[in-house]
């Protein structure tokens, strides 16, 4: 008998990948609704987890890092790792009363790690978006003795989230978790009045840049109770409070004559503050669900989340948000995923839908979110790791009272790698 000891294995594959997917998550987003207070934060998480209408309170799953509720690490094997990264791109048609427009963009949706440091300790640590900030606005109107007044809208950027994840298993049916993150990224906004007609007339051009470099925590306590020998009750929960995160700003405020080659011909400074210190206040939440699972065949969840996004705040500026809630469902299948001799057997069908009411009131109408979504899981062969795919349709706004609707399809492919180290194989 021959005894071979197995080793920690990251193939060069997932390092090609990973460099590749940080250089393609630069890429940002388009929506006229990302200029309000920090942009769009939009869901963190799983592919899995994002085509079953978002759910991740109660799931818990050996092959997933399921950031959402840190207390569901406790799933992971003992003698493995788990590799989790995707892509998104997403098609946008904006329309009012009068007008349409499409757009178009793509980014990073994850990298995850999770790993066991003990059998009742395990951890995790990767990299998400938190919000982004990505929108060109312009106005044009006639002022009398003056002609064309342009008013114009730009912004880019966003924050990003690197965390640290740890969860402790409590007895046999109850875990509780903590991730630790670093929120970091600027926000850069611009402003421009400009008189085409007149040359008489200073234009006006003001940036404004938001830098966010702090930490935060969030908490999560899952239960799990058998209810029959293949059939588990999941519940879970999650809360976080307010933060108060030091940010600062540079704000510049100039005055030009015109535009030559796209290069503004700057004539005087009106008003520069340089690395201006403050405080960002982002809101406190809490979130709840449950998952019933048959295991190795389906599952079926349900979550409810609240954020308390009146208590945003970010200099002087006045708060632009309101309280929002978002309710999920979704479920997934498989024909036999043990067993299954023919390959569609195996394959894990998901879907699930989600509605809620955004952060946003303008013109005192509250903007909705609603979507459907859908997925495959395509296991690999021989291996325990899987190519996810999901599709997301939804809508958020409304043509009433001069408002934009959007509409959206968001497609995104991401890879799940499951691995073991420290296991001896036995060759005979």
């Amino acid at each position: 008998m021959i005894i071979m000891q197995g080793r920690y294995r990251i193939s060069f594959f997932l390092f090609s990948l990973l460099s590749g997917l940080i250089s393609y998550g630069q890429t940002g987003l388009s929506s006229p609704y990302t200029a309000r207070g920090i942009g769009y934060t939009r869901f963190s998480g799983n592919l899995s987890l994002a085509s079953m209408g978002g759910i991740s309170h109660g799931m818990r799953d050996s092959r997933l890092v399921n950031f959402r509720n840190p207390a569901s690490l406790t799933s992971i094997d003992t003698l493995s790792f788990v590799f989790e990264s995707g892509v998104y791109g997403r098609y946008s048609d904006l329309k009012t009363e009068l007008n349409s427009e499409e757009t178009g963009t793509a980014g990073l949706t994850h990298i995850l790690f999770g790993f066991p440091v003990t059998r009742w300790w395990k951890s995790s640590f990767g990299l998400l978006p938190f919000s982004q900030v990505g929108y060109h606005i312009m106005d044009v109107a006639e002022a009398e003795n003056i002609g064309t007044v342009k008013h114009l809208y730009e912004g880019t950027g966003g924050i990003n989230r690197a965390f640290w994840g740890n969860a402790m298993a409590i007895g046999k049916h109850f875990s509780v978790g903590m991730n630790l993150s670093y929120l970091f990224g600027t926000i850069n906004k611009y402003q421009t009045v400009s008189f085409p007609d007149s040359t008489y007339v200073l234009n006006t051009k003001v940036n404004n840049a938001v830098t966010v470099s702090d930490v935060a925590m969030d908490f999560g306590l899952q239960g799990y109770f058998p209810l029959r020998a293949d059939l588990v009750l999941n519940t879970g929960i999650t809360f976080g409070s307010t933060s108060s995160l030091n940010v600062k700003r540079d704000y510049l405020a100039r005055s030009f004559m015109g535009t030559i080659s796209n290069i503004d011909i700057f004539r005087d400074t009106i008003r520069f503050e340089e690395a201006e210190k403050g405080i960002l206040k982002l809101p406190g939440f809490l979130g709840a669900g449950f998952v019933l699972e048959r295991k190795n065949k389906w599952l079926a969840g349900v979550d409810f989340d609240y954020e308390k996004w009146s208590e945003f705040s970010l200099y002087e500026s006045e708060n632009e948000y309101v309280d929002s809630y978002r309710i999920s469902a979704g479920g997934q299948f498989s024909p036999d995923k043990v067993n299954g001799i023919k390959y569609y057997e195996r394959i894990e069908y998901r879907a699930g839908f989600y509605y809620g009411r955004s952060n946003l009131n303008i013109r005192n109408t509250h903007l909705d979110e609603l979507g459907i979504t859908i997925g495959v899981g395509l296991p690999l062969l021989k291996s325990n790791s899987m190519l996810n795919f999901a599709i997301k349709t939804g809508r958020i706004g409304t043509t009433e009272n001069n408002l934009i609707r959007e509409s959206y399809i968001e497609f995104s492919a991401g890879v799940s790698l499951k691995e073991y180290w420290f296991y001896k194989r036995k060759y005979y």
